[in-house]
């Protein structure tokens, strides 16, 4: 018997239990038969009505189990399973109209759906849930802020900047009108405006937000506090994203005094910021300086979330770039090839992590001249990225560059730049027309129509 099935028959005994039990006990008390026939009416009825509440606090603690059991396989990354047990409690929560289990189950699945990169399918039940917790008039809840930040996480991982901007204002709202304006939470939105402003390219707009949140840390937890670490980390990325990389280091060497002292040498969060000093070193051309923050960073992350884990896949992408950068296409081709195979075991072959590591696969075939694989590999990432992303990204954009400049390369040069052209115009979409990585596109298309025209 199928969950819904199965409560809406529950549902059933719980009315009729509730009705029956209450109209036994209230003819017994208008009619007012014997004293012995009253008391049997309403004995009759109260079991009647006790049996009522007691299916439906059944019914509902079903739904909660469930519930429960699907958070702990999403725990273990048991993402199908998961699904199918927030299934369960989604039909057992609707047999009985409980419009807050059905926001908690649908945001559940939701979750499932993110994790598995689906961030289309996760906004569509998210959305379900937000109109449930409207529904229950529960729009003032800590559950309800969550789910507004999880719609726009979900819109800035499609590139929609603007949606995600819209939900994040909208959870900030609703947290300063429950908590007022300082408090932990408020922190955790600031961050998510600052990263979505910085997804436009509006890296300035972004800095004001990471200022506010570090300025809030402050006042919160005192100038020593590993959140302060995490907002001068975000700053850091920020100046980076401006190419200001000296700066940017700046910012995350104070971020990783922080941080070692509270999490201590070994932590993640450490890693996570000597694996972004590697970042602004490569952009700064420091190849050699970058390849060392890197394997550090690598060191640590294997040792603490060990060597399957996706967050050591993307060090070990990064290290693949500064080899790549360095000319060292082989050490490259070995590290990202390790990569592609940790993502696809933890997100499947359609993820947009999966193509970012195909394309870095791209750039270093290119780099030893072997032309067609670039052009496969490019072609991949480009195949799951325009299915993730409904409109304008920098991936996309990205993945158009490599599949532009092994095209050029193998002589297929208007098929090129049709590529580059939408590259171009996609960047110039979600950044300024002098920022890098416009300009980058540019210097492609200059190389590839030189060719194309002859010296």
């Amino acid at each position: 018997m199928s969950a819904t099935v199965y409560a809406t028959a529950l549902s059933v005994i719980v009315v009729i239990g509730v009705l029956s039990g209450s109209a036994f006990a209230l003819y017994a008390r208008l009619v007012e038969k014997s004293a012995l026939w009253t008391k049997t009416a309403a004995l009759v009825g109260f079991c009647l009505a006790f049996t009522g509440l007691c299916a439906f606090a059944f019914i509902y603690l079903e739904g909660k189990s469930a519930l429960s059991q699907a958070a702990g396989l999403r725990a273990q990354a048991k993402l199908d399973e998961s699904m199918e047990e927030y299934t369960r409690a989604l039909g057992v929560f609707d047999a009985i109209y409980y419009a807050t289990g059905r926001a908690q189950a649908l945001t559940g699945m939701g979750d499932v759906l993110h994790e598995k990169g689906n961030y289309e399918g996760a906004i569509g039940y998210y959305e379900k849930a937000r109109k449930s917790y409207v529904d229950s008039m529960d729009t003032r809840s800590l559950e309800f802020v969550a789910l507004l930040n999880n719609i726009g996480e979900n819109a800035r991982k499609l590139g929609k900047y603007g949606t995600a901007i819209e939900q994040y204002s909208d959870a900030l709202s609703v947290i300063e009108a429950k908590e007022g304006s300082d408090n932990a939470l408020s922190v955790n939105v600031l961050n998510n405006l600052g990263l979505a402003h910085a997804g436009t390219g509006d890296s300035r707009g972004a800095i004001g937000y990471y200022t506010k949140a570090l300025d809030l840390c402050m006042r919160l937890y005192g100038p020593h506090h590993h959140k302060v670490g995490i907002n001068l980390n975000n700053i850091g990325l920020a100046y980076a994203d401006m190419g200001e990389h000296e700066k940017a280091v700046e910012y995350y060497e104070k971020a990783l005094v922080l941080k070692k002292k509270y999490f201590g040498p070994e932590h993640p969060s450490v890693a996570t910021t000597i694996n972004n000093i590697g970042l602004s070193l490569r952009n700064s051309g420091r190849l050699d300086e970058a390849a060392d923050r890197y394997t550090r960073a690598l060191e640590i992350f294997i040792r603490a979330l060990g060597e399957d884990h996706p967050v050591t896949a993307m060090c070990l992408n990064n290290l693949g770039q500064a080899s790549c950068e360095s000319g060292k296409y082989r050490d490259a081709i070995r590290y990202h090839e390790r990569a592609l195979e940790i993502k696809r075991r933890f997100y499947g072959d359609m993820h947009p992590s999966v193509a970012t590591t195909l394309n870095n696969l791209s750039l270093a075939w290119a780099g030893l001249g072997r032309k067609q694989e670039a052009a496969n590999f490019a072609r991949q990432a480009l195949g799951i990225l325009d299915g993730v992303y409904k409109g304008p990204h920098a991936n996309t954009a990205a993945a158009m560059d490599s599949m532009g400049s092994a095209l050029c390369s193998l002589g297929r040069k208007t098929e090129a730049l049709e590529y580059l052209e939408k590259a171009r115009k996609m960047k110039l979409q979600l950044f300024e027309e002098d920022h890098e990585q416009v300009m980058a596109t540019e210097s492609i298309i200059q190389g590839c129509g030189h060719d194309l025209n002859g010296p």
